[in-house]
């Protein structure tokens, strides 16, 4: 009788797990989102010129330095994803090879934003030496490494589990299960931390608060490297994981999901934009009047109670959440 039962535990568990990775297929790693790499050219480009720079700077041949050919052999990637992206009967036809090119365009995406980012804490005048400056290029890698190393393993303890429905709704609303309230608490925590003790400690907040996003592209970006390596896998395997031309995830999405979803991306665009001025103001407080000092400081202030009010908001939903399920 036990083994009968450990038997339908483990039949469900690979229902479950069958469902949320089909989901996963079909959605956020799809193969269709290779057209991200739009971005992935932006960040690229922006990576070639930074390298370029930096090379001329220190009179050094671009053309016989090893990271300008690195860093344009990512640009060349980056190209061949958006071209293949826009011929649907190639990129489902060998889904194979695609699938190992998402996840390597994965990888490739977070390294360009990452030197992007390194950029703008070492200035346009590539003279930063800084203490974050000196730490970011070796806290990313670890950081980014051990978050890898994690999600490995929480991948495998889910599988042994089985995915929860939650879950496997998330990938059709187009939510990354990093955005679950453990990992956020985490992730949040880390960041807050980083930027409150960094510049208490260096004094300069605009550093810090770079290197935070550094970390937060690292642990994010880990969790999606390791699911779209996985789903490679198996459609290496079976083609059961395959995905049709034709599939509309919409038909899985009720119209109050819809709109939650919605909500969701405004408040992503808010965020993004909200840091971007925040960052903006920060560079040129110290460089205006005295009246137009005083008005930045106030929008700065505003924007950081109105992160502060969705903090909030985001923590009671959470907790009415976890009692509602209990």
């Amino acid at each position: 009788m036990g083994k009968k039962k450990n038997s339908n535990i483990e039949k469900t568990a690979q229902q479950l797990n069958d469902e949320y990775l089909t989901s996963f297929a079909n959605t956020r790693g799809s193969v269709g989102m290779l057209r991200a790499a739009w971005a992935g050219m932006f960040f690229a480009i922006m990576d070639c010129i930074i390298v370029w720079s930096t090379l001329k700077e220190f009179s050094i041949n671009p053309w016989a330095n090893i990271w300008m050919y690195l860093t344009f052999a990512d640009f060349i990637f980056m190209i061949v994803c958006v071209t293949v992206s826009y011929f649907p009967n190639i990129l489902y036809k060998y889904q194979k090879f695609s699938s190992v090119m998402y996840a390597v365009f994965t990888v490739l995406l977070l390294i360009s934003m990452e030197v992007a980012v390194y950029a703008l804490i070492i200035g346009s005048s590539f003279m930063y030496t800084g203490i974050v400056a000196k730490v970011f290029p070796i806290c990313i890698p670890i950081i980014y490494i051990l978050s890898l190393i994690y999600n490995y393993f929480w991948l495998k303890n889910q599988l042994k589990e089985g995915f929860s429905e939650n879950r496997i709704l998330g990938n059709y609303l187009a939510k990354s299960s990093i955005y679950s309230s453990k990992s956020l608490s985490i992730i949040g925590g880390i960041s807050l931390a980083s930027i409150a003790l960094g510049s208490f400690i260096t004094g300069d907040f605009e550093k810090i608060l770079m290197l935070s996003i550094g970390i937060l592209f690292a642990v994010a970006f880990s969790r999606l490297t390791i699911e779209t390596s996985y789903i490679a896998y198996l459609r290496l395997q079976d083609k059961k994981y395959w995905e049709d031309y034709d599939f509309d995830y919409k038909e899985h999405i009720s119209p109050e999901e819809k709109k939650s979803g919605k909500i969701h991306w405004i408040k992503i665009i808010y965020l993004s934009l909200s840091l971007i001025i925040f960052i903006i103001l920060s560079d040129y407080i110290n460089n205006v009047s005295k009246q137009l000092n005083l008005l930045i400081i106030l929008t700065m202030l505003a924007i950081l109670i109105s992160w502060l009010v969705m903090f909030v908001i985001w923590v009671i939903k959470s907790i009415k959440n976890k009692l509602n399920n209990k």
